[in-house]
Parts: structure tokens; C-alpha cells; sequence
């Protein structure tokens, strides 16, 4: 399988700022956390999945398109192991989607091999050519 417009890219990296930093061309960006939280005094419940469902509808997963999910040890803190990317994987499996792809070393290994990411400037929307990151002063 080859990345393109018939899927949906989703970086599940463990931090936004990770996302703003470098991430694979026309990836969306979910974090693995937003899909959890406390529940009778438990934490990390996944939600219910009606909530799940609008989340993935804001960054526009749908069930008739195939999703490949990826992560990577953010730069922006040095988190991930990645687990992300596994959990988000089985919550996606769990609510039905039935062509879900984990992104084989993730962007790691794709950087690695020399393939193109792009970074996002918080500030003004626009996707900018970041192979090593944003350049510290366009955070305004």
C-alpha cells in the first residue's frame, strides 16, 4: 500500500507541538490522549463512542476509507515510545473501521529513508517546508 489521497493519514505523535514541528505531508493530527479521560474515578477511560465518533469526524476519519496511523518520538519533548499509534489503532478497530494501517517504523524510519515532511506555523495556518522543524522565530 501506498500513502495518497485514498486514505486518511492520521500522526498520533504525543504532543501538538510535535505535529506543528514535522509531520508526513496531508497527515491529520489526533493525539492518542484526546480520546481518553476519567470515568468514575478511573483515569484514562476511552470514551464513549459517540464522543469517539465526533472526534473522528473533525479530522475527517471515515469508516469507508482506509486509515494508516503513524507516530514518533516527539521532538518537541522527546515523548513517544510508540504506543500511540497501537492504542489508536485498537480504538479505531473498536469502533468499526475496518481497513486500519500502522505505518511500518513510523516517521521515524520515514524520515530515515529520506521521505518529505512539512511543518505547520500555529500562528497563520500555513504548512511549511520543515525537514529539521520550525525555525524558532515564526512563533511569533
Amino acid at each position: 500500500m501506498h500513502l495518497g489521497d485514498e486514505m486518511t493519514i492520521l500522526d498520533v505523535q504525543p504532543d501538538c507541538h510535535d505535529y506543528f514541528q514535522a509531520h508526513i505531508p496531508g497527515a491529520v493530527a489526533l493525539e492518542e490522549k484526546t480520546l481518553r479521560a476519567p470515568l468514575r474515578g478511573l483515569p484514562a477511560q476511552i470514551l464513549r463512542p459517540s464522543m469517539v465518533a465526533a472526534l473522528f469526524g473533525r479530522v475527517g476519519i471515515t469508516k469507508d476509507k482506509p486509515v494508516v496511523v503513524y507516530t514518533a518520538k516527539g521532538g518537541w519533548k522527546g515523548w513517544g515510545d510508540g504506543l500511540e499509534q497501537c492504542m489508536m489503532a485498537y480504538v479505531l478497530l473498536r469502533m468499526g473501521h475496518g481497513e486500519v494501517y500502522l505505518l511500518n517504523g513510523g516517521m521515524d524510519k520515514w524520515r530515515a529513508l529520506g521521505y518529505p515532511v512539512e511543518g505547520l506555523d500555529p500562528a497563520s495556518g500555513l504548512n511549511l517546508a520543515a525537514p529539521k522543524g520550525i525555525p524558532s522565530d515564526s512563533h511569533g
